[in-house]
């Protein structure tokens, strides 16, 4: 858990990069992931 969160910061802009590729405007998995990572800081 705790290296997933460490690895977050590498991770986000690998995604926008993604994003910004494909032009994809479905925020869902954003928030999916945004809603991952709140729920891992609970822990």
């Amino acid at each position: 858990m705790i290296i997933f969160v460490s690895l977050l910061p590498k991770l986000m802009p690998l995604i926008g990069h993604h994003y910004q590729i494909h032009n994809l405007r479905d925020e869902r998995i954003i928030i999916l992931l945004m809603s991952i990572v709140t729920q891992l800081q609970g822990y």
